[in-house]
């Protein structure tokens, strides 16, 4: 920590404050602020030295008393010159911001991370952006492969069982794919919309990355043997390798057969302030599964939904059919055997259901690489709105029908007695 970087500054509306240090540390390449504000701030401080020369990077403080750590600059390099800070007040409102201390430090980047338990193995990788990109079964045996030209999937009892053949679960062919945080904000200027499938396409962070396969940029990380933790800057999906001016965080842990996810967005843009828009579907959260995992299943009509046209979500004869009032809270993707993934959404009671490329004959095996994939997202509608936190939760559990709907029993009464942890 250095001397005479701290502070009490004082705001009117809108105003900024331009501080201006340039000092001189050891190597540092990771910051970490303590600070308490009763307004949100955009900041962008300035590095560099004399072989990098000087960048900007934009960092975001919400009111509280609050520590903030993140990476300098999305590339691995260190740095020694911090030449200062520009505080932006964010609302139009009088504030105090006090800067308590800057502590400047290298961390290694985050790699990979995995959980596991008896039950389960969930893992995490930095060339996927801060999603979770694996989950299987350890309880299970589950393997892929052709039936009749058909690709399905097994889950049967082994002993010894190898995981390491376990088949991912998940889809990943794009970054639009993973189970992540996405949201649909504003198309009016001076947001300048992008062509997306030939469609002008909305404002739209999401967790992994944009549609040309850029990743968005994990500003910081926790990593223990019970929780993977994540900061990030998404990235504008219709966009090419644009950020948000946004945080998204994302907490994982394991709940016997299910990985919990706790999440949480802000966007500081203020692009999406006093906009007299209906109010648009969000998804809590986006969704896919693998095809194999091609039977649908709604607890509370205790049948499998087999006479739905369950189209790619978005065609507008379809849409409305591929909405389902989930009472309970959860549905599935299964096999013929009725194994597979449940999805639980403890706020949120509609689902939206699709499949894409079905009627394909696509084979590509594993299928987690296959173009073809079923979806599933909890859907509520909600504006998006700058300054205002969305904090979510959800569940995602392996094994049979009755496992999965045991699991998410235990965590609907583990909530109904208040013994919840707190969300960050």
């Amino acid at each position: 920590m250095l001397n005479g970087i701290t502070g009490i500054y004082f705001f009117s509306k809108l105003e900024n404050k331009l501080v201006k240090y340039r000092c001189v540390t050891e190597k540092f390449d990771y910051m970490t602020i303590k600070y308490a504000s009763d307004i949100y701030v955009k900041a962008v401080g300035v590095f560099g030295n004399d072989a990098d020369g000087f960048f900007h990077r934009p960092f975001y403080l919400e009111p509280g008393e609050r520590t903030l750590s993140f990476f300098i600059s999305r590339e691995e390099k260190t740095v020694a010159d911090f030449v200062g800070v520009n505080y932006i007040n964010l609302e139009n409102k009088k504030g105090r911001l006090e800067i308590k201390s800057i502590e400047f430090s290298v961390r290694k980047r985050f790699k990979s991370a995995v959980l596991e338990n008896d039950e389960i193995i969930a893992g995490f990788s930095a060339d996927k952006g801060g999603v979770l990109s694996f989950l299987t079964s350890k309880k299970y045996s589950v393997k892929e492969f052709l039936l009749n030209d058909e690709p399905v999937i097994s889950f049967e009892k082994e002993k010894p069982l190898n995981v390491k053949e376990n088949s991912n679960l998940i889809n990943v062919y794009d970054n639009g794919r993973y189970p992540q945080q996405v949201f649909y904000g504003t198309d009016k200027p001076p947001y300048s919309a992008s062509v997306y499938r030939e469609t002008l396409w909305r404002m739209n962070p999401v967790q992994s990355g944009d549609s040309y396969g850029f990743l968005s940029e994990i500003v910081d990380y926790r990593v223990d043997k019970e929780k993977v933790y994540f900061r990030l800057i998404p990235l504008d999906w219709a966009k090419k390798n644009v950020p948000c001016d946004a945080y998204m965080e994302c907490e994982y842990s394991l709940f016997g057969n299910a990985v919990k996810v706790k999440n949480k967005f802000v966007d500081f843009s203020m692009l999406n302030v006093g906009l007299c828009v209906a109010p648009l579907y969000q998804e809590f959260p986006s969704f896919n599964v693998i095809q194999t995992l091609n039977k649908f299943f709604l607890p509370s009509q205790k049948a499998f939904k087999k006479d739905i046209p369950l189209t790619f979500w978005g065609e507008e004869e379809s849409v409305s059919k591929q909405k389902f009032y989930v009472e309970t809270f959860w549905s599935a993707w299964l096999n013929a055997d009725n194994f597979g993934l449940g999805l639980y959404t403890p706020e949120t009671l509609e689902h939206f259901v699709g499949k894409y490329k079905s009627e394909e004959n696509d084979d590509v095996l594993p299928s987690c690489n296959s173009k073809s994939v079923n979806y599933m997202a909890g859907i509520r509608k909600a504006s998006l709105e700058s300054l205002v936190p969305v904090k979510y939760e959800y569940y995602i559990a392996v094994g049979s029908v009755k496992e999965i709907q045991s699991v998410f029993a235990k965590i609907s009464k583990k909530k109904r007695k208040g013994n919840d942890d707190e969300r960050f």
